[in-house]
């Protein structure tokens, strides 16, 4: 159960952290390309990237990469 709450409380704050910045970054290029969304697409790709290569070094718990990756 402990699992189910971090996945849920990951997708929760990286749900909000991703309208928040694609506001922000639609808001400095405008509406005519999708910007936001592959700015962030390409940087949430990145970071996931980084987690799973810490948790493969053993720099991250297991829980951490549900949180994180989520």
């Amino acid at each position: 159960m402990e699992r189910y709450l971090l996945v849920a409380l990951g997708g929760a704050l990286g749900s909000a952290l991703r309208y928040g910045l694609g506001a922000w970054v639609q808001a400095l290029t405008g509406p005519s390309f999708p910007y936001s969304t592959l700015l962030i697409n390409a940087l949430g790709s990145f970071l996931i990237g980084v987690v799973i290569r810490l948790s493969l070094e053993g720099a991250l718990s297991g829980e951490g990469r549900l949180f994180l990756a989520a």
